[in-house]
Parts: structure tokens; sequence; C-alpha cells
């Protein structure tokens, strides 16, 4: 996860909205660019993801 920058003040709210477990290390995934630095990385994705309206 280094290679990620800190997580915004807006990605912080949205991950709270999550019904999955959050973890020290969530990410939205939107976040994570692909490229060949990240070789090898496991990415976890949530088996379910609902979208809260506000």
């Amino acid at each position: 996860m280094n290679s990620l920058s800190i997580c915004s003040d807006t990605e912080d709210e949205m991950l709270e909205c999550t019904i999955a477990e959050r973890r020290s290390n969530s990410r939205l995934a939107c976040q994570r660019i692909v490229s060949p630095k990240i070789d090898g990385i496991i990415i976890q994705i949530p088996r379910v993801s609902v979208l809260i309206k506000h």
C-alpha cells in the first residue's frame, strides 16, 4: 500500500458507508493505478457491495 497516496477525507467518508468489514489498509478500487510497479499485488474485493444514496 506504500504506492498509494494518503486516503482523502472524501474517500474515507465513502469507505465508512460500506457494508464490508473495513480494514486499516482499505481503499476504494478506483484509487489503485495498475502498473508494473505493483506486479504481484493481491487485491481483495468484497463479495457484496451496496450503493447508499444520501
